[in-house]
């Protein structure tokens, strides 16, 4: 580029399909998707992905590709969308055999471009409670294991930022709810399970910090304990703090913690630490709001606690106290589940119709941290018929999302049970079918993934 001209913007063509290895799907089920890059005050990328169902193939796509060089000298230009290389011809396929640890593999049949998503997608792991009750599935996406747990019932399960902890809760004889939280064995690739705490109410995991976790106790003066427990350590240190209202931890971060006030309809409270607070018995959390209608998630923006489940949602500023304006979806939508990056400029939430569930399904939507309006905020990476969870990267540039099986009115199989990674700096994805270890065959249809997550750092 020369001294003081106007620097080109980065050109780029795209593809209208992706190619798919399994020849077994019928044309007419195979889905399209469109990636496209939007200029102006919009988000950087548009993640446009049209895929109602992922076919039961493991599915990769990179739908566009770079047209010209950024350099000193002049640039080629780019090409017209009808002019596409053909996407075969371009390295544009999907793999249908899983050989996710083969990617620099010369013979592996997805692109080299798209290795680092692969790559990305080999580390998530899943975790999710089995029909019985009593057992945990968890693992890599292509080698589920069962774990045995309890005689009871397990239920909540939940992975750490790392996704080398796990924490579930059961019921005992008393009635209590008992937390218990597990190790992955790094050299077994298997989890260890231990109580950790008798009659809570309400656990979460630090949103960023690996092998945080939090719990809240009852108390009979109408408050709450709540302990902040550091597991990285062999002998695991506890912070201590109280909460002057009654209520089920739900969620928390370095912005403080959030509870379910107790009632028939759902509402939030939300504490933070004092300033040079040290976590000791006695050491108060300041009331930032109570009575807010509806469930915290999340910071959708920096500073910025999504609640939703009510009439419309909140957005409270954990600055101010002040609620302000949700200017990321629409009122008539609600988020039934989410996910705040650590990179802090995004979050991924699944929206559905107000007053609807989380097992209805609905689009899951990437949400900038600093939209311009509604139809700026909100980019849509997938829909789903059922529920989804989700988890970033610790750089955010990947982001991971479940989507469930599909079953036909006949008890058919449309779709099995799918992970997929999106590479957000490049507007890639690669996904794959859940298997499990001992035969390689999907686990269940109808798994619903509890929790995934990237399991340590992802080197790029």
């Amino acid at each position: 580029m020369g001294g003081g001209g106007k620097e080109p913007e980065l050109q780029r063509s795209i593809t209208d399909r992706v190619v798919f290895l399994d020849t077994g799907v019928p044309e007419g089920e195979r889905e399209t998707s469109r990636i496209r890059r939007r200029t102006g005050r919009s988000l950087r990328f548009v993640l446009m992905i049209g895929a109602a169902l992922l076919v039961p193939a493991v599915v990769a796509g990179a739908l566009w590709s770079v047209a010209s060089d950024r350099n000193t000298g002049s640039q080629e230009p780019a090409q017209d969308e009808g002019d596409v290389a053909d996407p075969e011809q371009a390295g544009l396929l999907a793999s249908g055999d899983g050989r996710l640890d083969d990617v620099d593999d010369p013979e592996f049949p997805i692109d080299q471009r798209y290795a680092p998503v692969a790559r990305a997608l080999s580390e998530v792991v899943v975790a999710a409670s089995l029909g019985d009750a009593q057992s945990i599935l968890f693992g890599p996406i292509q080698g589920l294991e069962y774990a045995w747990v309890t005689s009871g019932g397990v239920n909540d399960v939940r992975l750490d930022a790392s996704g080398n902890w796990i924490a579930a809760v059961y019921r005992n004889s008393f009635q209590q709810d008992v937390l218990i939280v597990g190790a992955a064995d790094p050299d077994v690739s298997r989890w260890r399970f231990e109580p950790l705490a008798v009659g809570i109410n309400g656990f979460a995991w630090h949103s960023s910090r690996p092998g945080r976790i939090a719990y809240a106790l009852p108390d009979l003066s109408n408050a709450t304990q709540v302990a902040d427990v550091d597991l990285n350590s062999g002998r695991p240190g506890t912070l201590r703090y109280r909460a002057d209202f009654p209520g089920q931890l739900q969620v928390w971060g370095d912005w403080g913690f959030a509870f379910n006030e107790p009632g028939p309809a759902p509402l939030t409270s939300v504490a933070s630490v004092p300033e040079g607070a040290i976590g000791s018995e006695s050491t108060q959390l300041e009331t930032l709001a109570t009575g807010n209608p509806g469930r915290a998630f999340g910071l959708i923006a920096p500073q910025r606690l999504l609640i939703d489940g009510g009439e419309s949602s909140i957005v409270l500023n954990l600055d101010n106290a002040v609620y302000e304006q949700n200017v990321w979806y629409d009122s008539s939508a609600e988020v039934f589940a989410f996910a705040e990056s650590p990179s802090g400029k995004y979050s991924i939430g699944l929206v559905g119709g107000r007053g609807g569930g989380a097992a209805d399904g609905g689009k899951a939507l990437l949400f900038a941290a600093e939209p311009v309006s509604v139809s700026d905020a909100g980019e849509l990476l997938f829909t789903t018929g059922g529920l989804s969870t989700f988890d970033w990267s610790d750089t955010g540039r990947f982001v991971a999302g479940f989507q469930p099986a599909v079953i036909g009115e006949e008890g058919d199989r449309t779709s099995n049970a799918a992970v997929t990674v999106y590479d957000l700096d490049r507007g890639l994805f690669v996904g794959s079918e859940l298997r499990t270890l001992d035969s390689g065959a999907v686990a269940d249809l109808r798994l619903s993934v509890e929790a995934l997550a990237f399991r340590d750092r992802i080197e790029d």
